[in-house]
């Protein structure tokens, strides 16, 4: 598996399990964490993709809203992607 099919794969799991708990519906967590209500159902068709910062910053932003008394779904690591992409991370 890809690192671009682990992070589909985790991005579905988390905003499902999101969507579920807060009672909202994936367009509305689409906007809540990327801007843009349309984003998660296009990324799960396989029909767009977010740039690497911009998938982590996603699942920062659900990570900040988990609910609490939410169990985190297991995902997957995803596997060393470089420093460039580490550092930008951790400035942002």
């Amino acid at each position: 598996m890809t690192a671009e099919d682990l992070m589909r794969a985790n991005l579905i799991a988390l905003a499902q399990t999101f969507a579920t708990a807060k009672g909202w519906s994936l367009a509305t967590v689409s906007k809540q964490i990327h801007g843009n209500q349309a984003f998660l159902s296009e990324y799960f068709a396989g029909r767009m993709a977010p740039r690497v910062d911009t998938y982590f910053t996603m699942i920062d932003r659900l990570r900040a809203e988990w609910p609490k008394g939410t169990k985190w779904p297991v995902t997957a690591s995803i596997p060393k992607l470089g420093k460039k992409v580490e550092n930008q991370r951790a400035a942002a």
